[in-house]
């Protein structure tokens, strides 16, 4: 992934007005209830 987020050429990287979710401890239903509130919550 470094590899990819360092190079010349479209580095890999978030936009700008990207929002990240850390699933690290989150079970699967909480993770997408957490991604479907933010989507819910930015289209208003």
């Amino acid at each position: 992934m470094s590899r990819d987020m360092g190079r010349a050429d479209a580095p890999l990287k978030p936009a700008a007005d990207a929002v990240m979710v850390d699933t690290s401890e989150l079970s699967i239903d909480e993770a997408v209830a957490q991604a479907a509130a933010l989507v819910a919550a930015r289209l208003g």
